[in-house]
């Protein structure tokens, strides 16, 4: 994803969260929202969100 897509991710909470029929219905959007935006903040490049870290696997001829 990209951070445009974070952002489009939060201004859709955040347009639900103006139709909510509850004050309860609107916090739950305002947060996801905020989840949506702090994730922007937090993601890694593309190809480096790997767990362990490492790095993918390449295949050589001895894999045959």
């Amino acid at each position: 994803m990209t951070k445009a897509d974070y952002r489009i991710k939060a201004g859709e909470c955040y347009r639900m969260a103006a139709l909510a029929p509850s004050p309860a219905d609107q916090a739950t959007w305002l947060k996801l929202a905020s989840e949506w935006l702090a994730n922007k903040q937090r993601r890694t490049p593309a190809g480096t969100d790997r767990l362990d870290g490492s790095q993918p696997r390449r295949s050589t001829n001895e894999d045959s």
